[in-house]
């Protein structure tokens, strides 16, 4: 008889750019813990916020960090193991990007946190550009499922965020939930009249978008996203090859102000 197909696991996560100037705390770790989710994804990670978040997020004992004063800090926090993290560099701009394999009870997938520079001058638009093209490199060249979050700096009608779809053959997981704008939040009252999708989660492979929604406002210019991934027939782990599980990616020249 045929072999049955397993039961999906499901993986929840959030997507949130905290905005590096936020310092509403208790707001953050009330959104961030709503949804009960496995991973959280934060983009404009500050020093303050990521240690606040070390120590109140106790049940993720799991994290890759990258926290800057800047606008482009960067971090993960999982229930689950995190193999071979790395915090690396995907244009000359660099600014960090998070490159996980994660570990769901012996099953796993890539996950890759990123935060673009945003298209506000000719450099920064390469830059972005550039790391579309490296991101769509990883998620093409990788052997095992991949999901892609984070504040792109794009929206979904942008042909080069397309064309990191079709390279890297990602999928839209807002397809299917109609339109989910995240920026800006009343924190920007001057443009809230126009709401847009930048911030996004992107799936290769073995994965079903079950649930996809936007979060309440915690203080940034940003709203978060929750997803929740149904995974079926991910690779098993092999524990004696996982030194090498995430690629490993020199890093460019070159830094955003």
């Amino acid at each position: 008889s045929p072999t049955k197909e397993s039961s999906p696991i499901k993986v929840r996560l959030i997507s949130s750019n905290v905005n590096n100037r936020n310092k509403s705390y208790k707001e953050v770790l009330e959104v961030l813990s709503s949804k009960d989710a496995d991973i959280i994804c934060i983009n404009e990670l500050a020093p303050k916020m990521s240690e606040f978040l070390k120590e109140n997020l106790k049940s993720y004992p799991y994290n890759c960090l990258g926290a800057r004063e800047d606008c482009f800090g960067i971090g993960v926090f999982s229930r689950y193991p995190l193999v071979a993290p790395k915090v690396v560099t995907l244009s000359g701009s660099g600014v960090p990007t998070v490159v996980t394999d994660v570990d769901v009870n012996g099953k796993h997938f890539r996950l890759i946190s990123t935060h673009p520079t945003p298209p506000v001058s000719v450099q920064w638009f390469n830059w972005r550009n550039q790391q579309f093209s490296e991101l769509a490199k990883l998620s093409r060249g990788s052997d095992i499922p991949v999901v892609v979050a984070g504040d792109l700096n794009s929206t979904c009608w942008s042909p080069y965020f397309e064309r990191l779809l079709q390279d890297g053959s990602l999928y839209d997981s807002e397809k299917g939930f109609g339109l989910q704008p995240s920026w800006p939040t009343a924190l920007l009252p001057t443009f809230t009249v126009f709401k847009i999708p930048i911030d996004h989660i992107l799936a290769q492979g073995a994965f079903r978008i079950g649930k996809r929604e936007i979060l309440a406002d915690l203080g940034s210019d940003h709203y978060p996203l929750f997803v929740e991934i149904e995974c079926r027939n991910l690779p098993s782990l092999v524990h004696d090859t996982v030194g090498g599980a995430a690629p490993e990616i020199p890093a460019r020249a070159g830094r955003a102000p």
